[in-house]
C-alpha cells in the first residue's frame, strides 16, 4: 500500500468512527465496515472538493437503495440564472494496490440517472435523502426557470475507467455536464495546497522595475516596521509566506546570523546601517500589479501568490525583535527587497532559484528535501495520527508528539530498513545519499513513528545506565531499535502484514506492555553475537565500537533461530 493509500484511508477510517452514529440512524448502515468504509470516503472527496467541513460534507450523502448510483449530492447557489450541481460515485475497493480501475457500471447508472434527475417531467424511484435534493433541483428548474450544469465526480483509490467507458461519457454529448475522476492522489494533492498569499507590498525610496528573460523583475527598499507587519498580518496561518523557503526559523541562539541581526536592530546608533548590512529578501509571486502612471518612488505594489525564498531567517528574526521593541519608537532602518514574477507552472524554476540564492545560513541535503512529495505526505499522514511532523529545521523546542525528519531518516534506515551499522557517525549522509532507500512512497507514517518511539527509548536507556551496564552500550541504540521493531511486528496479530494505521493501535499496544521484555531480548541477543564474534568482556571500546559500524554482528542478529527438532 503506497503512502498516499494509507494517509486517506487512515482519514477514511477515523471518519467512520466519528460518524458511526449517524452512518447507522441516518443511512441504515450497521455493523457492515466495507459500506461505512465507502459512505466516508465519498463524505471526505465531497469534503476537500466542495471546501465543507465534516459535519457538511456528511449531509450531502444519498447512499442507499434507490440511490440511483449517486452517492452524494450538492446543489450550489443560483448565480444568473443556472446553478450547479455535484454529483459524486464512489468506489471504495478492498484491494491495496491502487491498480483497480473505475468500473464502467458504476458510469453507465450515473448516465442512465442524468437522462431523468433534471428533467421534471419524470418521475424516478429514490430514497428519502435524495428525494429531498430532488425536490429542490426540480422546483428550481421547473418553478425558477434555472439552467442546471452538472459536475459528475466519479472517485475511487485506484485508477480512472477504462477507453470503452470514456467513449460513453463521450457519446452523452451534454455540454452542460463535466465529468472528473478523483482518486486518493488527487484527493491528497487538493488537500496539501496551500492557499497562495495576496498581499500588498509597501516599499519606499525610489524601486526599479525591469522586463528580463521574459520575466518581471522588481528591486527596492521596504521598511522593517512593514515587513515586520507582512508576517504578523499571515501568522495566524502560520509560516504560509515560508512554504516555499526550504528551512523554518532556525531562531537566536546558536545562529550567529540571526544573533547579529539582533544586536543590530537593537543598537540605536547602528540599526539605520541595516539595509548595508544585510543581503536582503527575495519574494517570488504568480503576478504583481502598481500603479504604472505613478512615479517609481514609494510604491504599493499588489502580489498574488507571495513567497519569501530567501531571507526568511531575517524576515522572522526581524519579527520577533520589533515585537520586543513593540512601545518604544520604531526603527527607521530598512532593507533590499527582490520580487520575482515566475511563472506557476514552473515549480522547478523556484526550487533552483531558492538553492542557488540561500547562502547567509548554509543549506544542507535535508533542507533541499524539506519540500520534496514525500515529506509532504508524510507530515499529513503522520497528522493524523496525532503527531507533528517537523520537515523544515527549527530552533523550536520539541515536543513528546513532535518528530523531525532527521530523527525519521536515522529511525527508519535503522529499525525499517535493517541499516544500524551505517548511521553511526553517518548521520549527515542520509538525505545526501539514501534518501531514495529510507523515504520510498510505501514508507507508512506507523513506521514513522513506532521507529522513533523505539530509538528514543533505546537511547533513554543509554544514558540512564548504570555503572555495570553493558561495555556495548554507548554504541548500540540503533541495533536496540532494529531489534525492538522486529520483536513488535513478530507479535502482531498478523505478522506478516506491513506496519500501517490499520494495526498501528495494535503495535503501540504491544509496545506500551512489553517495553522492557523488548528491550532486554534485545540486549540479549546483541550479547550472545559479540559472544559468537569472540569478544570477551574485557575487551576494548574500541573493538567494541568497530563491531557497530561494520556488517558482521549484524549477520548474525539477522540469521533465522535455529529449529529445534522435536524429540
Amino acid at each position: 500500500m503506497d503512502l498516499d493509500l494509507q494517509i486517506i484511508d487512515l482519514q477514511v477510517q477515523k471518519l467512520v468512527e466519528k460518524f458511526a452514529g449517524r452512518l447507522e440512524s441516518e443511512l441504515g448502515i450497521k455493523n457492515d465496515l466495507t459500506k461505512a468504509r465507502s459512505a466516508c470516503f465519498v463524505l471526505l472527496v465531497a469534503k476537500t472538493v466542495l471546501e465543507l467541513d465534516d459535519d457538511e460534507a456528511f449531509d450531502t450523502l444519498v447512499d442507499g437503495g434507490n440511490d440511483c448510483g449517486i452517492d452524494a449530492l450538492f446543489v450550489d447557489d443560483v448565480m444568473d440564472g443556472t446553478f450547479t450541481t455535484t454529483l459524486f460515485q464512489g468506489k471504495y475497493a478492498k484491494r491495496d494496490d491502487g491498480d483497480g480501475g473505475f468500473p464502467q457500471s458504476g458510469i453507465e447508472k450515473v448516465i442512465g440517472a442524468l437522462g431523468s434527475l433534471f428533467d421534471p417531467s419524470k418521475k424516478m424511484p429514490a430514497n428519502p435523502r435524495l428525494e429531498a435534493r430532488l425536490a429542490e433541483i426540480r422546483s428550481l428548474i421547473a418553478d425558477g426557470g434555472n439552467i442546471p450544469k452538472v459536475r459528475v465526480i466519479l472517485c475511487n483509490n485506484g485508477k480512472t475507467w477504462e477507453a470503452n467507458a470514456q467513449q460513453l461519457i463521450t457519446n452523452t454529448a451534454w455540454s452542460q455536464v463535466k465529468w472528473e475522476h478523483v482518486n486518493h492522489h488527487a484527493l491528497l494533492q487538493a488537500q496539501q495546497a496551500t492557499q497562495p498569499v495576496k498581499e500588498t507590498l509597501s516599499l519606499t525610496g525610489k524601486g526599479l522595475l525591469e522586463n528580463f528573460q521574459f520575466r518581471r523583475v522588481l528591486v527596492g527598499k521596504m521598511k522593517l516596521t512593514e515587513l515586520a507587519a507582512l508576517f504578523n498580518r499571515n501568522a495566524d496561518q502560520g509560516d504560509r509566506l515560508l512554504e516555499r523557503n526550504v528551512r523554518r526559523y532556525l531562531g537566536l541562539t546558536g545562529n550567529p546570523v540571526n544573533e547579529g541581526i539582533r544586536q543590530t536592530l537593537l543598537d540605536p546608533a547602528d540599526r539605520d546601517n541595516f539595509y548595508f548590512y544585510n543581503n536582503g529578501i527575495t519574494f517570488t509571486c504568480t503576478k504583481f500589479s502598481h500603479n504604472e502612471f505613478q512615479n517609481q518612488t514609494d510604491l504599493s505594489v499588489h502580489v498574488e501568490g507571495l513567497q519569501v525564498i530567501n531571507g526568511g531567517q531575517t524576515c522572522k528574526t526581524v519579527q520577533r525583535v520589533l515585537g520586543e521593541l513593540a512601545g518604544t519608537e520604531p526603527p527607521n532602518a530598512a532593507v533590499l527587497v527582490r520580487l520575482y514574477e515566475l511563472p506557476a507552472d514552473d515549480p522547478a524554476l523556484v526550487v533552483r532559484i531558492t538553492e542557488a540564492t540561500n547562502s547567509q545560513s548554509p543549506v544542507d541535503f535535508r533542507d533541499r528535501k524539506a519540500n520534496d512529495v514525500i515529506q509532504r505526505k508524510l507530515e499529513l499522514g503522520l497528522q493524523e495520527l496525532g503527531y507533528t511532523y517537523r520537515r523544515k529545521r527549527s530552533m523550536d523546542g520539541m515536543k513528546q508528539n513532535e518528530i523531525t525528519s532527521a530523527q525519521a531518516a536515522e529511525a527508519v534506515f535503522a529499525a525499517v530498513r535493517g541499516m544500524p551499522h551505517l548511521i553511526r557517525y553517518r548521520t549527515h549522509q542520509l538525505f545526501q545519499l539514501r534518501y531514495e532507500e529510507i523515504f520510498t512512497a510505501s514508507l507508512s507514517p506507523a513506521d514513522v513513528v513506532v521507529s522513533v518511539t523505539l530509538l528514543r527509548y533505546a537511547e533513554t536507556k543509554r544514558k540512564q545506565a548504570a555503572d555495570n551496564a553493558p561495555q556495548f552500550l554507548p554504541y548500540a541504540s540503533t541495533f536496540v531499535a532494529m531489534l525492538m521493531y522486529r520483536a513488535i511486528r513478530a507479535e502482531l496479530k498478523s505478522p506478516a502484514d506491513p506496519l500501517t494505521h490499520r494495526n498501528f493501535t495494535e503495535a503501540m499496544t504491544l509496545w506500551g506492555l512489553n517495553q522492557e521484555r523488548y528491550y532486554q531480548a534485545a540486549i540479549n541477543a546483541i550479547t550472545a553475537a559479540l559472544i559468537e564474534r569472540q569478544h570477551p568482556a574485557d575487551v576494548s571500546s574500541r573493538k567494541i565500537s568497530a563491531e557497530f559500524r561494520r556488517a558482521d554482528l549484524l549477520e548474525i542478529l539477522n540469521r533465522p533461530p535455529a529449529v529445534v527438532p522435536a524429540v
